[in-house]
């Protein structure tokens, strides 16, 4: 980057050579033995193990040296350019997955910095994982499971409802949206779609009066409001809310007050937020699957096979523009 777009940017990131830090949870036990090969014939490559969250300090006392960073998304939450701008040798990043919603991506393109993440390695496992979800909804079986624990009084209704002739609204209909309408389908299930990308698709309002259920298969952009807030809530004619992608498309306390109300009957979120656990709402109305609806074995092994195509593909674009490679590291 020369130094007027530097100046112009407020950017401060940019080294000269090409090592490595790879952050995942079993660090280099992460990767098959080819796989390790591989990364290392990049040259010099550092794997660190992170199961826990980091503070912004601790991750750019670990990342900032280095020119390529890949990450998955347990050390940090949100990438905010207060971080980012604290990374001064960063020449690309790589992240293990798929959206990048929790990543100033703005940012990193005004500094040239390459954003490079993951396509469609877990859209058949989210996409069962949310099928899943609307049966947890419509059978209750978690409470069946927690009456039988003797957690929850005898009060608590276990009766619920069937999944063939409901409508599913279907916001967004990229990989994920189409994979969850070929699964809803085969249920007997009616949909209707709203995605702005997708031409010919409902408007959201349409979905919104149309729908039992309420499925999330959207994309999220760092920095926008949930696309689910207090009025979408109050115009839904859905009773359920099955968030399968990011838990920033949805406006938690908006959903909290709805579900004591009564206005919504349950949601499930592929997250955990404490807002949630409000004890004010009925045991059941609220499933939280803590960020595991790529967890599979399947997932992991198109991931992680992935995760390196892309690692290995930064360096190529660093090797072919060394001005993205820009030097301001003293």
């Amino acid at each position: 980057m020369d130094k007027q777009r530097e100046a112009e940017s407020g950017c401060s990131l940019g080294g000269r050579a090409t090592a490595t830090l790879v952050i995942s949870a079993r660090g280099e036990h992460t990767f098959t033995p080819m796989e390790r090969r591989m990364l290392r014939s990049l040259g010099l490559v550092r794997f660190h193990p992170q199961v826990e969250e980091m503070t912004a300090d601790e991750f750019v006392d670990l990342a900032g040296s280095y020119p390529v960073v890949a990450m998955t998304r347990r050390p940090m939450k949100y990438l905010h350019r207060d971080t980012l701008s604290r990374l001064g040798g960063l020449a690309a990043l790589v992240v293990h997955t798929t959206g990048t919603h929790w990543i100033d991506e703005q940012y990193l393109h005004d500094c040239g910095v390459p954003l490079l993440s993951l396509g469609g390695y877990a859209t058949p496992t989210v996409a069962e994982q949310t099928l899943a979800s609307m049966l947890a909804m419509s059978r209750r079986f978690h409470l069946s499971t927690d009456r039988s624990r003797h957690l929850i009084d005898e009060s608590v209704s276990l009766r619920g409802f069937e999944l063939r002739g409901r409508t599913v609204g279907l916001v967004g209909f990229g990989r994920l949206g189409r994979a969850v309408h070929e699964l809803v389908t085969a249920f007997g299930m009616a949909t209707v779609v709203h995605d702005p990308a997708v031409p010919g698709t409902a408007s959201l309002d349409d979905v919104l009066t149309v729908s039992d259920m309420l499925v999330m298969a959207a994309s999220h952009r760092y920095g926008h409001p949930p696309v689910i807030g207090r009025a979408e809530i109050a115009a839904t004619s859905a009773r359920y809310l099955i968030n399968a992608s990011c838990d920033e498309l949805v406006d938690h306390h908006a959903v909290v007050d709805a579900l004591i109300a009564g206005d919504l009957e349950g949601y499930v979120v592929d997250e955990f937020d404490p807002v949630l656990s409000d004890p004010r709402i009925e045991p059941g109305r609220v499933v939280q699957t803590m960020h595991t609806g790529w967890y599979s074995d399947e997932a992991m092994a198109r991931g992680r096979g992935e995760w390196v195509d892309q690692i290995v593909r930064a360096h190529r674009l660093l090797a072919s523009s060394p001005d993205r490679v820009a030097s301001n590291a003293a």
